[in-house]
């Protein structure tokens, strides 16, 4: 069930709007202002959002330009404006912020239910074809070190949820958060506690992905790269949480293209994992 976030100053238009979309079939998350809106974007990564442009706080406009600007894990979420100033300036200014679409007021809730449900189909093909390029790319790269590692089984997942993922760490609230992310997308998770116990137990893992966690010692003992030197059939990604950047430790000294900073969503994840095989697959070929 796809969630919506309706950002509506007006009590009663955002509770009439969030009536409209429950009994569309949508799941609803109410918030009053931008300010709102944004602590309950971070927390929930809604599938949509509609949003008022007037309100107290942070405007939609500047919410919008926010999550552009510092938040590019949500830059697929669909985002449309509810507002009574649909003008061709104020349209032409929504564009180039990076609205998705404009519904005027008053409100026609049949239009602004078909108009989410085209969204979200738009979303759900872009996803789908991010996911055969990550699954492409997994192969690429599998059928390329396969011939120098005998024991690499060259069988080629078929789906993109077979992909191998590990992660290493502490199961502490955000990577908890993370391995809720992960599995939205990937089946094959398998967690360790620490370095050492991964290290004593991997040599049975096909090519995989490896997400350490910053509080475990990336930083001083750059451990992505030691674990990337020793073998080739893992890519090294530092896990970076706001508790650890906070206190100083977490990835400092890891090359910024092999760090994922959390919070992230599923396809931010996806779109991250695409790029590092690039680069993985751009380094063995030169």
């Amino acid at each position: 069930m796809p969630t919506i976030l309706c950002i509506e100053d007006e009590a009663d238009l955002r509770a009439d709007i969030a009536e409209e979309l429950k009994e569309a079939g949508f799941s609803v998350i109410e918030a009053e202002d931008g300010r709102e809106g944004l602590e309950k974007i971070l927390a929930h990564s809604p599938d949509l959002v509609t949003c008022d442009i007037n309100m107290p706080r942070l405007n939609g406009k500047e919410l919008l330009r926010e999550l552009r600007e510092n938040h590019p894990q949500f830059a697929q979420m669909p985002f449309l404006f509810l507002t009574a100033y649909a003008t061709r300036a104020h349209m032409l200014e929504g564009i180039q912020l990076g609205v998705d679409d404009y519904i005027t007021k008053p409100v026609d809730f049949d239009l602004l239910i078909a108009k989410i449900h085209q969204r979200l189909a738009q979303v759900k093909n872009i996803v789908a074809r991010k996911n055969r390029e990550l699954l492409t790319l997994y192969n690429k790269y599998l059928d390329m070190q396969s011939s120098a590692m005998a024991q690499q089984s060259k069988t080629m997942p078929t789906n993109l949820r077979d992909i191998p993922i590990v992660v290493i760490g502490k199961l502490e609230r955000e990577i908890k958060a993370f391995v809720s992310v992960a599995s939205e997308v990937f089946t094959n998770i398998t967690l360790f506690p620490d370095v050492d116990t991964y290290l004593a137990k991997r040599q049975g893992f096909p090519i995989h992905f490896t997400f350490v966690s910053g509080g475990i010692g990336c930083a001083g003992a750059r451990l992505p790269e030691q674990i990337d030197v020793r073998s080739k059939n893992n890519i090294v990604v530092c896990i970076k949480t706001t508790e650890h950047h906070a206190r100083g430790g977490g990835c400092e000294n890891v090359n910024k293209d092999q760090a994922l900073s959390l919070p992230t969503n599923a396809d931010a994840l996806q779109r991250s994992m695409a790029a590092w095989i690039k680069s993985r697959i751009q380094r063995y070929a030169a």
